[in-house]
């Protein structure tokens, strides 16, 4: 991270940009490992629910 503080814009555009290339990238792999790595994404996101839910009862 540069140490100039951004402005809002600015990093707004750059998180914008990199959830496009993101995308781009997404669309490039073949339909087997995107359902692999939506998978893996959902499980992972799945087992901190878990967690936070066992936390909090």
């Amino acid at each position: 991270m540069p140490t100039k503080l951004l402005t809002r814009k600015s990093r707004a555009k750059r998180a914008r940009h990199r959830a496009l290339s993101r995308e781009d990238r997404l669309e490039s792999l073949p339909p087997t490992e995107l359902r692999r790595r939506i998978d893996d994404a959902v499980s992972r996101f799945a087992a901190v629910i878990k967690k936070k839910t066992i936390k909090a009862a």
